[in-house]
C-alpha cells in the first residue's frame, strides 16, 4: 500500500479545539488556554444533536463531565503533531517513510517532506488558507506517477471545510467512483465547532471510500451512547488517535455488534454516493 499522508497547517489550526485563540502565545505549540469545564460542555451541547447529554443535566463541572486525554483547550496544531508523531512511529515499523503534503509553503521546506522530517514543520506556527484540493490533486498525481501499481492509502488531518468546497467535494466523489483507482481516503477531525463537525458528517454519510474521524469529544460520546464498549474507558485517546490508520480496512465504525444494521448502511451511502456523481457528471 501506499501511504501518503495530508496535514492542514492553515491558520486555524492555531486556534483550539473550540476554535479560541490561544493566550499563551509565546509558549509556542506547548501553548495552552486554562481549562474551563463549563465552557467544553457548552460548546459541546451546542455542536452536537439534541439529547446527546440529556443524561448530564445540572451544572457543568469538572467531575460532572468527566474525560480523557490530552486538554481540548491545547491547540489544534499541538493535535496535529501528536498524531503525526503516533503514525510515523508505526509506519517506521513497518520499514514505511510516506510522504505529507503540506495546505500552505514553508520557507525551506516547500509543501512536500518525508515523515520522518515532520518534527521541523511543527516548529513553524501554521498559517494561511485550506486548500485541499489542490493537496489531494498533488497526492494522486505522484502517486500516478511514482506507485500506479499499488493501492493508495490517504490519510488526512484537517479542522474543517476546505477553502473551495464544490471542487474538493468533486475531487472526492471522483475517487468514490474509480476514476483514481483503488484508493481510500480517512480524515481526522480535530475541531469541536459546530460547522466542522457537521462536514465531518456529511462526508461520512456520502461515501464508503471516504471516511471520516470526528475530534475525540465528539467520537467518544457517539461509542458511549450507541453502546459499542461497556466500559467508560473502553474507547481511550491512543485508540482515537491509532484508529485512523486502520478505519478503512475495516470500515464498520459503531455497528459492529449490530452486522444487519450496518449491512443496510454500507447500501445506502453506496447508493447514495452513485446518485450524487451522476447528477454532478449528468
Amino acid at each position: 500500500v501506499d501511504v501518503r499522508i495530508v496535514l492542514d497547517n492553515s491558520g486555524s489550526m492555531s486556534l483550539d479545539m473550540l476554535g479560541r485563540p490561544l493566550t499563551q502565545r509565546f509558549a509556542g505549540i506547548e501553548a495552552e488556554n486554562p481549562y474551563d469545564a463549563r465552557a467544553l460542555q457548552a460548546t459541546l451541547e451546542a455542536s452536537l444533536r439534541p439529547g446527546w447529554f440529556a443524561s448530564n443535566r445540572g451544572p457543568a463541572t469538572t467531575s460532572s463531565f468527566p474525560r480523557e486525554g490530552p486538554s481540548p483547550f491545547r491547540s489544534r496544531w499541538w493535535f496535529a503533531r501528536d498524531a503525526m508523531r503516533k503514525w510515523i512511529a508505526i509506519y517506521e515499523i513497518l520499514g514505511l517513510d510516506p510522504w505529507t503534503y503540506l495546505l500552505n509553503p514553508l520557507s525551506g521546506i516547500g509543501k512536500k517532506i518525508r515523515g520522518s522530517q515532520l518534527e521541523q514543520v511543527f516548529t513553524r506556527q501554521p498559517s494561511g488558507g485550506t486548500d485541499m484540493t489542490e493537496a489531494l490533486e498533488r497526492v494522486l498525481a505522484d502517486h500516478a506517477q511514482e506507485r500506479p501499481d499499488s493501492p493508495l492509502l490517504i490519510v488526512g488531518i484537517t479542522d474543517g471545510e476546505a477553502n473551495n468546497m464544490t471542487t474538493f467535494n468533486n475531487t472526492l466523489d471522483s475517487i468514490q467512483n474509480d476514476a483514481y483507482g483503488e484508493v481510500q481516503v480517512c480524515f481526522l477531525g480535530l475541531s469541536l465547532v459546530r460547522e466542522d463537525i457537521e462536514w465531518f458528517e456529511n462526508e461520512e454519510c456520502d461515501e464508503t471510500r471516504i471516511r471520516t474521524i470526528e475530534a475525540y469529544d465528539v467520537e467518544k460520546r457517539q461509542i458511549q451512547l450507541r453502546k459499542v464498549v461497556n466500559k467508560e474507558a473502553g474507547y481511550n485517546f491512543a485508540m482515537h488517535t491509532y484508529r485512523t490508520l486502520v478505519t478503512n480496512f475495516f470500515p464498520s465504525d459503531y455497528d459492529y455488534e449490530a452486522p444487519w444494521q450496518n449491512l443496510r448502511h454500507r447500501f445506502y451511502i453506496t447508493l447514495h454516493g452513485r446518485d450524487r456523481w451522476y447528477g454532478i457528471n449528468s
